[in-house]
C-alpha cells in the first residue's frame, strides 16, 4: 500500500543544504526548508516571514486548521519572537508550527509545549536537518546521500518497554528535543532553545485550586474550539476514566448534540457495555463511525510493517498510510493519564535508595526485564543504564522523588507513544486531545503519591465540570485503596435499562472488505481477552501473526542481530501458544521490529 501522506517540512542548514527541488524554499544560501509547498506568507513590524502547521493545534480556543491561521496568530502577536513566548503557553494538542524568518536568515521548529510532536535533529557532514516528522526528515537526508541507519537498540527498546525514549529515535544518531524545548536553526548559532513558560512549568504550583481552575479552562477552551470545526465530530467513549472525564467537559459546555459517541469492540466487552448504558442514561447518540480508521491490510505483513514504515519505525500503533482523508473530527482522550500516578504507583523512592535494574523490575515487570527472555544481559545493561541516566537528570529538573517516575512517563511514554500516535493520526483526520494542558501534569504534581494513585486530581476535575459522573459505574471499581479517606465515595447511580441510541452514519469504505469472523469463535477470544486481561484484537490476531512471524523467521538468521535480542525467545514466540501478557506483547512488537529492520 503506497502512502499518499505529504511530507513535512524539514529545515537543513550547510553545505549539501541546497538541493534542486521545486518544493524548497530557499532562506538563504545554505539554509532552506524542504516540502515547503504549503507554507503561508506574512509580515510583521520586523519583515517577511512564510510557516506552516504540522499536527492537529489548538491555539487559545481556536482550532487552527490552515497555514493562513497561523499567519494571522503570529501577526497579532507582533513578531515572531513574542509569537514564539504566545506559542509555547497557549498551544495545545500534538502539533508544530515551522517559521522561516526571512528577515531573520533563520528556522523555527516549535513543537507543542508537552512534546507530544517529537522535533528531531540530525548532523551529517556538516549538514543539520530539523523536522517534527522522522519519516520526512530521513528522506531529506537520503536525498542528499547522508541517510541515517536504523536503529536496533530502539526497537528492542519499544519492544521491552512498550515504547522508545530512553533512545531517542529510530535511526542512529539521530537526536529529539526536550520536551518544553524548541529549535532555531540558522547558519551560526543553531541550537535548541527553552520556551519561557518552562522555569514556572517546573516550579511547584501554589494554589491546588487556582491550577485545578486553569486546568479546567483549558479542557472546555479545547472542547469549544473541536465544537466549532464544520465536520462530523465524534466523542470516544469506553468504560473508563479519561473518555469520561472528555465528556464531562462536553456537557459542562452544553455540547452535547455537536458530537456523537463512538466505542470499539463487540458486545459483552467491558468497555461496549459501559458506553452503551452510559449513552442511554445520559441521551446522548452513540454512532458505529469510529472517524479515524485503519485500512483494512492485504496481509498481516502490511498490517504490521506499514505503520511502522510511515512512522520511520517509531511506533507500530499508526495508519498503514494508505487511508483517504477521513472528513472527521475525533476528540479522545489522551494526556488524561498525566492527571495520575502510572510509574509512581511502582516507584516513589529517592534514587539513592532503590538501585535502576529494580527500578526497571518495577516499572516494567520482572518477566520483562528477565535475560531468559527477549533481552540478553547486554541489552538490560543498556537499557537500565540510560533509565537511570534519564531519572537523574529528572532530578536535576527539580523534581521531587514521589514524582520523579511519572515525570519520567510524562517526558517518555507520554510523548513516544501517545503523542506520536496523535501526530500520525494527524495525516489521516482530525484528532484531538481534549485534556492537552500544561495544567494537567502540575495538577497532579501537587499531590502526594497516594492521592495521584487513586486519581484524586482527575476526579475533582470531573467533578468540577460535572458531578454526576462520578456516580455512574465504570469499567472497574476505581474509588479503591485511599481514596475514600481523601474523598466522599459518591452514591453508586445504575445505567437505565433501555437500550442506547445510534445514528446510521456509516464510515467511508477503506479499504478491502474484512472477513466476517465466526460468532462463535469471536465469543472465545472475547473470553480469552478478558481471562489475560489483553485487548480484544491481540487475541484475534494472534495466530495469524504467530503464522507471519514464522515465515519470517525461516528466511531470516536472527543471529545477524548480534547480541540485542535471544534468538530461542523469538523463535518460541512463533511457535507455542502465548498465554501471558509480556509473551502476547512480545509477538506483535518483535514481528513488526523484525519486518521494519530488515527490510532495505
Amino acid at each position: 500500500m503506497n502512502s499518499p501522506m505529504r511530507l513535512a517540512p524539514v529545515a537543513v542548514a550547510g553545505p549539501a543544504a541546497m538541493i534542486d527541488s521545486p518544493s524548497a524554499l530557499v532562506i538563504r544560501p545554505g539554509l532552506v526548508v524542504d516540502n515547503a509547498v504549503d507554507m503561508a506568507v506574512g509580515r510583521t513590524e520586523l519583515g517577511k516571514f512564510s510557516c506552516s502547521l504540522v499536527g492537529n493545534a489548538i491555539y487559545g480556543n481556536e482550532a487552527l486548521l490552515s497555514a493562513s491561521q497561523l499567519v494571522s496568530a503570529i501577526e497579532q502577536s507582533g513578531s515572531v519572537d513574542r509569537f514564539v513566548d504566545s506559542w509555547g503557553r497557549r498551544a495545545k494538542n500534538p502539533s508544530a508550527s515551522i517559521i522561516a524568518d526571512h528577515s531573520g536568515g533563520r528556522v523555527l521548529v516549535l513543537p507543542d509545549p508537552l512534546g507530544g510532536c517529537i522535533v528531531f535533529t540530525y548532523e551529517s557532514g556538516g549538514t543539520k536537518f530539523v523536522s517534527p516528522d522522522l519519516e520526512s526528515l530521513v528522506k531529506a537526508a537520503d536525498s542528499r546521500g547522508l541517510k541515517p541507519k536504523k536503529s536496533l537498540t530502539y526497537q528492542l527498546e519499544r519492544s521491552v518497554i512498550g515504547n522508545g525514549g530512553l533512545t531517542p529515535a529510530s535511526y542512529a544518531g539521530v537526536e529529539a528535543l526536550q520536551m518544553m524545548d524548541y529549535f532555531q536553526l540558522d547558519l551560526g548559532g543553531s541550537g535548541s532553545l527553552s520556551y519561557p513558560v518552562k522555569r514556572e512549568f517546573l516550579s511547584p504550583g501554589s494554589s491546588y485550586s487556582a491550577v485545578l481552575d486553569d486546568y479546567r479552562h483549558d479542557i472546555l477552551e479545547s472542547l469549544e474550539a473541536i465544537a466549532a470545526i464544520d465536520e462530523y465530530r465524534i466523542a470516544h467513549l469506553t468504560g473508563g476514566f479519561d473518555s469520561r472525564l472528555v465528556l464531562a467537559g462536553i456537557m459542562n459546555g452544553q455540547l452535547e448534540s455537536r458530537f456523537r459517541y463512538f466505542c470499539s469492540g463487540p458486545v459483552g466487552t467491558v468497555d461496549r457495555d459501559t458506553a452503551d448504558g452510559l449513552a442511554a442514561s445520559l441521551g446522548i447518540i452513540r454512532t458505529h463511525d469510529a472517524g479515524l480508521s485503519m485500512a483494512t491490510p492485504g496481509s498481516v505483513e502490511e498490517k504490521f510493517l506499514a505503520p511502522m514504515t510511515n512512522s520511520a519505525g517509531l511506533t507500530s500503533s499508526g495508519p498503514l498510510g494508505g487511508e483517504e482523508y477521513s472528513g472527521r473530527v475525533v476528540a479522545g482522550g489522551g494526556y488524561g493519564g498525566l492527571l495520575r500516578s502510572v510509574y509512581s504507583t511502582y516507584v516513589s523512592s529517592s534514587l539513592d535508595q532503590i538501585a535502576p535494574d529494580l527500578i526497571a523490575e518495577k516499572l516494567w515487570g520482572a518477566t520483562a526485564m528477565a535475560t531468559d527472555g527477549l533481552m540478553t544481559q547486554s541489552s538490560k545493561e543498556g537499557i537500565v543504564a540510560r533509565l537511570g541516566e534519564s531519572l537523574r537528570e529528572l532530578k536535576d529538573d527539580g523534581y521531587e522523588d514521589d514524582y520523579l517516575a511519572d515525570a519520567f512517563y510524562l517526558t517518555g511514554r507520554n510523548r513516544y507513544h501517545f503523542g506520536q500516535t496523535s501526530m500520525l493520526w494527524s495525516k489521516v483526520g482530525r484528532r484531538y486531545d481534549p485534556l492537552y494542558s500544561l495544567h494537567g501534569p502540575r495538577l497532579a504534581r501537587m499531590l502526594p503519591v497516594n492521592s495521584r494513585k487513586t486519581n484524586v486530581a482527575g476526579f475533582d476535575v470531573m467533578a468540577s465540570m460535572q458531578p454526576d459522573l462520578l456516580a455512574y459505574p465504570f469499567d472497574k471499581y476505581r474509588f479503591g485503596g485511599e481514596y475514600g479517606n481523601l474523598r466522599r465515595i459518591p452514591a453508586v447511580k445504575s445505567f437505565v435499562s433501555s437500550s442506547a441510541k445510534f445514528e446510521s452514519h456509516a464510515a467511508k469504505a477503506r479499504g478491502p472488505v474484512a472477513a466476517v469472523v465466526d460468532p462463535e469463535l469471536r465469543q472465545k477470544h472475547v473470553v480469552l481477552s478478558r481471562k489475560l486481561k489483553v485487548n480484544f484484537w491481540q487475541i484475534e490476531s494472534m495466530a495469524a501473526t504467530q503464522a507471519g512471524l514464522a515465515d519470517l523467521l525461516r528466511d531470516l538468521d536472527i543471529s545477524d542481530l548480534g547480541e540485542a535480542v535471544n534468538p530461542d525467545y523469538v523463535r518460541l514466540l512463533a511457535k507455542r501458544p502465548l498465554r501471558t501478557r509480556p509473551q502476547i506483547r512480545h509477538l506483535y512488537a518483535v514481528y513488526s521490529m523484525l519486518l521494519w529492520y530488515t527490510k532495505p
